[in-house]
């Protein structure tokens, strides 16, 4: 059993690492400054990942779910289902602009979107914050709206592809079409976010769901399993890059990374790389790509180690919050975050990576992340060790939330970029520990199942 409550810490110290040696002999010239100290902290978060772990899986748990509860949480899911219907079908009218339910037109610019893809992502990233809610679909009254539903939307979403197979044929094709709304809404307008946040969740959960099965399997079985990971793991990578390099390339600068002058914040490429020597010519694009998402936020961060750390008291680490607070209270927090004093340095807090550690050091500072991953590893753990000893959906859920984040570790704080992500690892954490403990919530639970098994 010990064995496989630490294969998902073999994976994510498998991955960081990975994306280290990608940064060092990688196709780009970075430069590290404060090198000293900045390996030091990275030896210390994957040595707090480690620890916060074996701490989290010795964690003892109240195991008191119920598979009976799975009617209530169907019960309940069914309607909401219905409301994130509305609430894709709606923004991806408000997303192109459209102040009413002009399908033909938006049909016309999603196609147009599909195959022109970097002239569409130009254009929506031009109107952000040029068009009012109120000119839109459901004008304020929808903004308002899609901010209080976005503390669930992501959730009711995941919950949806839990429970699919418990699900109704109709609610089947309402959580088809959601979905599918989402990804045209994203794939049309140039964006590669939006379908990651569908196709890394749905594999998760699938090699989950898989995995637990297999711990009563005789070895043949498990052999099989591991092949069947193996090919979708496989073609999922393969479905993601095709996408990666095609947005990519529909935005124009890639197609460039040839020339002498090409660089990523006045960084050039390293040609003499080992990478160009093993990956084929006509994956050079691709790797060029790839490497400069998952390596440049360690050079962002290396860069905020050149200048003083300024707290901002918990609203740092959020994107989203620091734009909030930037626009209804004070500037202060987003003025002194390391993303935005960068500039000096010409590394744009709207273009450019910041890893996950420099977003969280804002608040905590650098060595004071390392608390803040231990807690993380922890969490990720004990919610990991609930999923292979229960059928709490709320793990589960908690798990590809959590795993997401790993994910965007060397890119952005990802799981509080926005509020999508960010109230629904919330509410997720609410919901969880509340059946983790023996609280009024549970009780309440409880007797609500009674009466619904009682009609």
């Amino acid at each position: 059993m010990r064995k496989n409550l630490n294969l998902p810490l073999y994976i994510i110290i498998f991955y960081l690492i990975f994306t280290l040696v990608i940064y060092i002999a990688g196709p780009f010239n970075w430069i590290t400054y404060n090198p000293i100290y900045f390996w030091g902290l990275q030896l210390l978060y994957l040595s707090m990942i480690i620890f916060g772990w074996k701490k989290g899986v010795q964690k003892k748990q109240n195991n008191i779910w119920s598979s009976k509860w799975d009617l209530l949480i169907i019960k309940y899911l069914r309607p909401l289902l219905i409301i994130n219907f509305i609430y894709e079908l709606v923004n991806i009218f408000r997303r192109f602009g459209f102040s009413n339910f002009n399908f033909i037109g938006l049909i016309n610019k999603v196609v147009y979107g599909l195959f022109h893809m970097g002239e569409s992502y130009n254009t929506f990233q031009e109107s952000i914050g040029e068009v009012s809610g109120a000119d839109l679909l459901g004008g304020n009254l929808f903004t308002v709206f899609n901010l209080i539903w976005e503390c669930v939307a992501f959730l009711v979403l995941l919950l949806s592809i839990i429970y699919f197979k418990k699900l109704t044929k109709r609610y089947k094709v309402i959580t088809i079409s959601t979905i599918l709304i989402s990804i045209l809404a994203y794939l049309s307008t140039g964006t590669n976010i939006g379908l990651f946040r569908i196709i890394f969740p749905s594999i998760i959960i699938f090699i989950m769901k898989l995995y637990k099965k297999s711990l009563i399997w005789d070895r043949s079985k498990k052999k099989r399993l591991m092949k069947i990971i193996l090919v979708i793991v496989g073609i999922s990578f393969i479905l993601v890059a095709f996408i990666f390099d095609m947005t990519m390339k529909s935005r124009g600068g890639i197609l460039y990374f040839n020339d002498s002058s090409y660089n990523i914040g006045g960084i050039s490429l390293n040609k003499d790389s080992i990478f160009f020597k093993i990956v084929p010519e006509s994956l050079y694009m691709l790797l060029v790509a790839g490497a400069a998402y998952l390596t440049q936020g360690y050079y962002g961060m290396s860069l905020c180690l050149r200048i003083k750390w300024i707290p901002t008291f918990g609203i740092g680490s959020s994107m989203y919050l620091q734009k909030f607070f930037s626009k209804y209270i004070t500037d202060d927090f987003l003025l002194n975050s390391y993303q935005s004093r960068l500039q000096e340095f010409g590394w744009d807090p709207d273009i450019r990576w910041h890893s996950a550690y420099s977003w969280i050091a804002n608040d905590v500072s650098f060595l004071g992340v390392g608390i803040i991953i231990f807690a993380f590893a922890y969490l990720f753990a004990m919610a990991y060790k609930d999923v292979l000893e229960t059928d709490n959906p709320f793990a589960i859920t908690l798990v590809c939330l959590l795993s997401l984040a790993v994910f965007f570790i060397p890119c952005n704080n990802q799981l509080f970029q926005t509020p999508y992500t960010m109230f629904a690892f919330f509410v997720t954490l609410i919901l969880w520990r509340a059946t983790k403990a023996n609280t009024k919530i549970y009780k309440w639970s409880k007797s609500i199942y009674a009466k619904v098994k009682q009609k």
